[in-house]
């Protein structure tokens, strides 16, 4: 009876090592959390505070790995090169969790160009999948894969946006070396390549595009601006290609080189290049299945497929009626597509049934809206008035005030709406920041009329406001309108000398700092940190009476970021001193 137990014991131990080993674990990345040994295990100051502390801390071992990014920008610039998030440790199940592609952004540098590693690089054999999250401004001057790149690894991106990132070698937004890359539910746009493929090259690898959006993505030599695919099966589902470029050769949108290319219900249009400029082929098998748009039957040499009234096949300059730019379409996962119009022959006509090698039409649009009746071919499904989505919007406006905006929405139906949110930037063409601390509540579901107002004040007078406005459903699905500007006016001087709270505080990458002067006077705006030490001087000289703002970036009079913690904003007038405190998060 002892020995039995003494076996017993030891069995259930060694049974439970091995449970533990093989069993799900989830970990945290947040911008307030630390990166140390006793932290990761939970949400905001409890996680880590960064995805590549993270990637490296975590057991390999363990069965499933999740690792829950929070919303926020994770820079991985320090100043003078890039800390890139290479995972090679042996993984066989690890997700990395974003809360959405607008929501978390992870970039290489705080802009487009400067960077000097990508962001993603992923190693033989890994099995990862990253998920909601927008990865930008990577960059290889000598290799492939400005954003992402694996080597015989197995990639699974979902919902993910993949934008201005560059690469003197191959794939300027993802380079897929003999890997498999899934994609479901992504953008990839604004990427550049030196040689194949601007969007993505897919280098012996099998590459499955579902739902997908590949635009405005560029190559300069070789071919394929939007997709180059070379020796491997690429499998392309209710797809759009459009607005890519091969700026010297082939291929504009697709360049199919050799291998095996399957494609069905998909858009190839409004490419261009200096030869073929929607789609060319140069061998390999292609398995036409049908149900495609492509605007040119100028598709090179071996033009099998792709022909007028072949295989359901549409062909023909003006029938897939897309909208010209990303920014005129409106999504409900905050990741843009390029929308078609009510007259276009993508409408129903595209097929709901049949495999396309092994892969089914999908059942939503990349979006996440039920395709409606007939499915559309392309990525994005069309409904008259986007009846699907969580709001009717019928007016979204903004008026000029006496420093301040005055914003103005105006919905017709609401469907399990929220609320809302409202984005604020002086450069329409950079990143918006939130203004409001709590969402504005909407109606939930309404079939009448609806007003809104919210007021933006504290502006600085002359300075040109462009806002966003976010509805949010039950689901957490968001949809994003605008953007619409406007210009404060001259109001007269402020009754008396006031420093404004900085905003946002906590911050990451940029705060607001705004200030009254009911006189003229020198002014000095000076920045310290804990140690009294001074870091950088915002402003220094004289000033009339008003209102001002200006921002602070993170960055010290060197122009190098700061490390996080709390720093101090101390104005100083001839009549007039304060401090405040502020919180920069890395």
């Amino acid at each position: 009876m002892k020995k039995f137990s003494l076996v017993f014991g030891f069995m259930l131990i060694i049974g439970l090592a091995l449970s533990t080993s093989l069993m799900a674990v989830d970990y945290y990345v947040d911008p307030s959390g630390t990166d140390d040994g006793i932290h990761g295990s939970g949400t905001g100051t409890d996680a880590w505070k960064t995805i590549e502390y993270a990637v490296n801390h975590v057991d390999p071992t363990t069965e499933t790995i999740v690792i829950n990014v929070a919303a926020g920008t994770y820079n991985l610039w320090d100043g003078s090169n890039t800390d890139k998030i290479v995972i090679d440790r042996g993984f066989t199940n690890l997700t990395i969790q974003g809360a959405g592609a607008t929501f978390t952004i992870v970039q290489a540098h705080t802009v487009k160009g400067p960077a000097n590693d990508r962001v993603f690089n992923i190693g033989s054999d890994e099995i990862v999948t990253i998920e909601a999250m927008t990865i930008r401004y990577g960059k290889h001057a000598t290799q492939s894969g400005g954003g992402m790149h694996l080597n015989s690894a197995t990639l699974t991106l979902k919902n993910c946006t993949i934008s201005g990132n560059n690469a003197d070698g191959f794939g300027g937004g993802i380079c897929n070396d003999s890997g498999t890359l899934t994609m479901t539910n992504c953008t990839v746009s604004g990427n550049t390549a030196g040689e194949y493929g601007g969007g993505i090259c897919n280098y012996g690898g099998t590459l499955t595009m579902t739902n997908c959006t590949v635009s405005g993505n560029t190559n300069s030599s070789i071919g394929g601006g939007g997709l180059f695919t070379h020796n491997g099966p690429a499998t392309i589902t209710n797809c759009t290609f459009a607005n890519n470029e091969a700026t010297i050769t082939n291929g504009g949108g697709i360049y199919f080189h050799s291998g095996n290319l399957y494609i069905k219900n998909t858009i190839i249009a409004n490419n261009n290049s200096s030869g073929t400029a929607d789609y060319h082929y140069t061998g390999g098998t292609l398995k036409d299945n049908g149900y495609n748009i492509v605007e040119t039957t100028n598709v090179g040499a071996g033009s099998n497929g792709f022909t007028n009234n072949t295989n359901n096949d549409i062909v023909g300059a003006g029938t897939y009626n897309l909208s010209t730019t990303l920014k005129e379409n409106n999504t409900t996962n905050g990741t843009y597509t390029l929308k078609t119009t009510s007259v276009s022959a993508a409408i129903n006509a595209g097929s709901n049934s049949g495999a396309n090698n092994g892969v089914d039409p999908p059942a939503q649009d990349q979006r996440g809206a039920n395709r409606n009746g007939a499915t559309d071919i392309g990525a994005y499904e069309y409904y008259d008035d986007d009846g699907s989505l969580p709001v009717e919007l019928t007016s979204f406006t903004a008026t000029s005030g006496h420093g301040q905006v005055t914003l103005k929405w105006t919905t017709e139906s609401e469907i399990e709406n929220l609320g809302f949110n409202i984005y604020r930037s002086t450069n329409p063409n950079v990143e918006f920041l939130m203004l409001n601390d709590e969402l504005i509540p909407g109606a939930g579901n309404s079939s009448s009329r609806h007003e809104y107002e919210y007021v933006d004040k504290n502006l600085t007078n002359g300075v040109t406001y462009w806002y966003k406005l976010e509805d949010v459903d039950y689901s957490g699905n968001t949809e994003f309108h605008g953007p619409v500007s406007a210009t404060p006016m001259q109001k007269a001087a402020p009754r008396e000398f006031r420093l404004y709270p900085n905003y946002p505080n906590p911050f990451n990458p940029l705060t607001t700092i705004s200030y009254d002067l009911p006189e003229e006077g020198y002014v000095e705006l000076t920045v310290y940190n804990m140690r009294g030490e001074k870091v950088t001087t915002l402003m220094q000289g004289k000033q009339e009476a008003g209102s001002y703002q200006m921002n602070w970036d993170g960055t010290d009079r060197k122009g190098e970021i700061v490390s996080s913690g709390i720093y101090f904003l101390r104005i100083v007038s001839e009549n007039f001193y304060k401090t405040n405190k502020m919180i920069f998060i890395r």
